[in-house]
C-alpha cells in the first residue's frame, strides 16, 4: 500500500513523526506508528541511494548527540525539558519549540532512529561488524555507532540516572524497548547482570493500581508503560539468550544469598532485591515453557534460582497445593523429584551430580554419585522419602539410594547405596534421554520402570 501511495501527490511518510510515536502511550497509535515506520524503512531499504542518504543524515545527528567525555551518558541538565515528551507530541506543540531545543530533540530522535535500525536489521549490522564493505548504508563506522548506541541506551537504563532523567519519560521507555528488541546487537557492549537488575527494578515499581488490564485503544500511564515495557524487554532478552540469563541470575542470586547471610557487605555490588523475586519466578516459568532444552541442561541453576525466590514458610504451611504452584513446571522434568513428607527436593544433572535439598533448613548437599561423563536420566523419591531411585540411561543401571536422616543431612556426608540393577541401556545418540523413561514407586520398596519407545515395563525391589 505504501508503494502505491508514494507518487508525486503522496509524499513519503515522516520518519521523524513516526519515531516520536514509537513509544506513544496510546496503544493503537503506537502500534500504527511502528507498523508504518517498519514498512517505510523496508521500502527505503530496497533503494540503496535513498537508504544511504537516510542513514547518513541520522547517523550524523547521532554522532553529534554522543558525549565522548561521559562515555555516551546523557548528562544535559535540561534533558528533561527536551525529551520525547508525551504531552508535547500528542498535542502537536513541537512547532513552538525554539530552534536550539528542536535541534537537541532531533539529536534524541536520532538515538531512537538508529536504535530501531540496528534492532530491525540486526543481521546486516552483525555483518558490518566483521566486514569493511559498505552494506546498504552501514559504513565501516557501524561498529562504533553500535558501541555508542549501547552506551547511550545503557545510560538511559542505569538506576544512577533516575534522579537526573525522570524514570517514566518516553525516551527512557523507548531505550528499554530497544534494549530488549535488539539485545543480540548490543550484547557485546552491555553488562547483562546490570541490564537484568535494572529491568527488574523497573518491573517492581508496579502495583495493582497501575497494572490495569490493557483494553484495546487504552491510553497507558507512563508508570504502567515503563513496567510493561521492562517486562517485555526481559522476555525478549531471556528467550534470545536463555543460557546466559539463567547463569547470570544464578550468579546474582548467589551474591544476594551471601549479602543476606552477612558473609559479604551489601555495598560491594548491586544484587537481586526481594522485590525482584516475583518477576524472576515469572521469567523462569516463561523459560521453562519456551526453552525447555536449555532448562534441562541448566536444571541445577534453575532450581537454585527458584528456591531462593520462593517463601519456604508458605511452602511448608500450605503443603501439597503449594508444591504444584511452586514446582509444578519443574517437576515435569524427570531429573527433579519432591518428597512431601520430608520435605525434600532432589535434582539430577547431566554430569552425574545429585543435589539434595532439605527444605526445612534450607540447605543443599551435592553428591557426585556417577562419573562426570554419565547422565542422570531420572530420579524419584519413595512415598516415605526413605529411598531414592535413580536411573542412568547411558550406563544402563538402576540405583537405589537410602536417604534417611542420619545419612542424608546428618553425620554421613554421602548417600548410602542400597542396591543396583543392570537394566536396559539408552543409545548415547539420544540427546534428551530424560524423555524416554519413567520411574514410579508402586509401594515403599518397589519401583516400576517404563520405557516409552519399546513399551516395556519392569518392576524392581530395593
Amino acid at each position: 500500500m505504501l508503494r502505491q501511495c508514494q507518487t508525486n501527490i503522496f509524499q513519503s511518510l515522516s520518519i521523524e513523526i513516526l519515531c516520536s510515536h514509537w513509544q506513544d502511550l496510546c496503544l493503537e497509535l503506537r502500534d500504527a506508528a511502528r507498523k508504518l515506520l517498519e514498512k517505510e524503512l523496508d521500502h527505503l531499504h530496497n533503494d540503496n541511494d535513498a537508504w544511504y542518504i537516510l542513514i547518513s543524515k541520522w547517523s550524523n545527528l547521532f554522532h553529534q548527540s554522543y558525549n565522548k567525555e561521559n562515555d555516551g551518558a546523557l548528562h544535559d541538565p535540561n534533558i528533561q525539558d527536551i525529551l520525547l515528551d508525551d504531552t508535547a507530541y500528542n498535542n502537536d506543540t513541537t512547532t513552538t519549540i525554539i530552534v536550539k531545543e528542536e535541534y537537541k530533540r532531533q539529536q534524541l530522535l536520532s538515538i531512537v532512529f538508529m536504535g530501531i535500525i540496528c534492532a530491525r536489521y540486526e543481521q546486516e549490522v552483525e555483518h558490518a561488524k566483521q566486514s569493511s564493505v559498505t552494506i546498504k548504508g552501514f559504513s565501516v563506522e557501524s561498529p562504533e555507532i553500535i558501541l555508542n548506541l549501547s552506551h547511550i541506551l545503557a545510560s538511559l537504563l542505569s538506576p544512577s540516572n533516575f534522579d537526573h532523567i525522570p524514570v517514566h519519560t518516553a525516551i527512557r521507555r523507548t531505550a528499554i524497548d530497544l534494549i530488549g528488541r535488539g539485545y543480540t546487537t548490543w550484547e557485546s557492549y552491555l553488562d547483562i547482570g546490570q541490564v537484568l537488575l535494572a529491568l527488574f527494578d523497573l518491573c517492581s515499581i508496579s502495583d495493582t493500581s497501575t497494572m490495569t488490564s490493557k483494553v484495546h485503544g487504552e491510553i497507558l500511564s507512563p508508570k504502567t508503560d515503563t513496567c510493561l515495557t521492562a517486562q517485555t524487554a526481559l522476555y525478549l532478552i531471556a528467550t534470545s539468550r536463555s543460557r546466559v540469563v539463567i547463569t547470570t541470575l544464578a550468579r546474582e542470586i548467589a551474591k544476594h544469598a551471601l549479602v543476606q547471610s552477612g558473609t559479604t557487605s551489601s555495598s560491594t555490588s548491586i544484587t537481586v532485591k526481594n522485590e525482584h523475586k516475583p518477576e524472576i519466578l515469572r521469567l523462569i516459568q516463561i523459560l521453562i515453557e519456551k526453552c525447555p532444552q536449555d532448562i534441562e541442561d541448566l536444571i541445577l541453576e534453575v532450581v537454585d534460582i527458584t528456591l531462593n525466590c520462593i517463601d519456604l514458610n508458605i511452602l511448608r504451611q500450605k503443603g501439597v497445593p503449594a508444591v504444584s504452584e511452586t514446582f509444578g513446571l519443574l517437576l515435569k522434568y524427570p531429573t527433579v523429584t519432591y518428597c512431601h513428607s520430608s520435605p525434600k527436593l532432589c535434582v539430577g544433572t547431566k554430569t552425574g551430580l545429585l543435589a539434595l535439598y532439605d527444605l526445612k533448613a534450607p540447605k543443599c548437599q551435592p553428591c557426585q554419585v556417577l562419573p562426570k561423563t554419565e547422565i542422570i536420566t531420572c530420579v524419584e523419591f519413595s512415598t516415605d522419602g526413605k529411598y531414592l531411585a535413580l536411573y542412568s540411561g547411558y550406563e544402563g543401571k538402576l540405583y537405589f539410594w537410602q536417604t534417611s536422616s542420619n545419612t542424608f543431612f546428618g553425620s554421613s556426608n554421602a548417600l548410602h547405596l542400597s542396591s543396583k540393577y543392570d537394566v536396559q541401556r539408552l543409545d548415547r545418540s539420544i540427546l534428551s534421554p530424560m524423555e524416554k523413561v519413567n520411574l514410579q514407586w508402586i509401594d515403599r520398596t518397589h519401583v516400576k520402570m517404563c520405557w516409552y519407545d519399546d513399551k516395556i515395563e519392569k518392576t524392581f525391589k530395593v
